[in-house]
């Protein structure tokens, strides 16, 4: 009878290899039985703080080009909405912003804690603020995110903030003086970054702060 030598193989890989064999097929080699090895992978599960498209679609880059996930099948991103603590719902300031994603990732997992439904590998928090730059012409309005990721079994956490990008804030002060909602607000903003075309989007923003984040947290072993 043939005998099939595997050292490097698991017995379940070496006993798929056997089988091929015995039904008169070539010999699996290691190469050839990597999908079979990436099917039995449980898929990376993570929540993010929001039900924003764009934000859910930024840390499913982000996760997949910094832990080299290949296949759609191997990440699994959901969005959960959860409450900043922000009255006003405008973050201002680095601080402000950063306290409004750590806000939201404490309620997230107390809402997932009530809830005992699906468990998740990482948690993701992202929230937006704007940071004001006065000065004796004017004062200026930055855009920036912070994202928050955490390894759930491991309980660590780091965070990041992205690189900045204008904000409309003489116009919005004014919407906000003349009684205009933060939806109107929130449109007009939306608007106002299309008509600008800048390079810099709030996908872009997101990704490259929940990217940094899981460059900070390296390997949950570690």
């Amino acid at each position: 009878s043939s005998r099939i030598w595997a050292p490097s193989l698991s017995p379940l890989l070496a006993s798929i290899a056997v089988q091929s064999v015995r039904f008169g097929q070539p010999p699996a080699t290691e190469r050839s039985l990597r999908p079979v090895r990436r099917s039995l992978r449980m898929a990376i599960r993570v929540v993010v703080t929001s039900a924003t498209r764009t934000k859910i679609d930024a840390v499913r880059t982000a996760f997949q080009e910094k832990l080299h996930l290949e296949g759609e099948d191997m990440l699994e991103v959901d969005g959960l909405p959860t409450d900043s603590g922000i009255p006003h719902g405008q973050p201002w300031g680095v601080q402000h912003t950063y306290e409004g994603a750590m806000a939201r990732l404490h309620h997230l997992k107390a809402q997932l804690r009530s809830e005992q439904g699906k468990r998740y590998d990482y948690l993701v928090s992202a929230e937006n603020g704007v940071i004001a730059l006065p000065s004796h012409t004017g004062t200026r309005g930055l855009d920036v995110a912070c994202v928050v990721v955490e390894h759930c079994l491991s309980g660590r956490w780091e965070m990041s903030m992205s690189q900045a990008r204008p904000y409309p804030l003489e116009e919005v002060q004014r919407m906000s003086r003349d009684g205009a909602t933060g939806h109107e607000i929130g449109d007009y903003c939306r608007q106002w970054y299309e008509a600008k075309g800048l390079l810099l989007t709030r996908e872009g923003q997101v990704s490259s702060a929940t990217s940094m984040a899981l460059e900070l947290l390296g390997s949950p072993s570690s």
